[in-house]
């Protein structure tokens, strides 16, 4: 949560300083299969302003020597540290986030039922935040 809360207060710092109007939703569950009920997606922040939609995916990794493999299409993530030669494959947050724009878009579906939505799909954008841990 360390991370999210990281993000959360640096968003809000920049946008006031911006004067950018916004609102900023943080740690919202939706329910991913609308089939099943215990099935949640869980989004660390959705930043809402007058012409965009910001899913935001928030990792906090220790990255200090170390290289990330993968792109945007990988289902896994590579981060090789360089110093212990060690591999760690983790879930693909911008991956995740697909999945998080995807079930958004269907429960706007679900509750729109006249198409009116505000924000178009198209202007439904997908942010990763990958921030190095910083050491104490």
């Amino acid at each position: 949560m360390f991370g999210e809360n990281y993000v959360n207060n640096k968003l809000i710092n920049e946008l006031n300083k911006e004067k950018i109007e916004f609102d900023l939703i943080n740690d919202l569950y939706l329910p991913s299969d609308f089939n099943k009920i215990d099935y949640v997606s869980q989004i660390d922040h959705i930043l809402l302003t007058r012409k965009f939609l910001y899913i935001i995916e928030t990792k906090w990794h220790d990255l200090d020597n170390s290289i990330v493999y993968g792109n945007a299409e990988n289902k896994f993530l590579t981060i090789l540290n360089l110093e212990t030669k060690t591999k760690n494959n983790y879930y693909n947050p911008g991956y995740q986030n697909k999945t998080h724009i995807k079930n958004y878009k269907n429960l706007l579906i679900k509750w729109n039922k006249d198409n009116s939505y505000i924000i178009p799909f198209k202007n439904i954008k997908n942010i990763v935040i990958l921030k190095n841990k910083e050491k104490n």
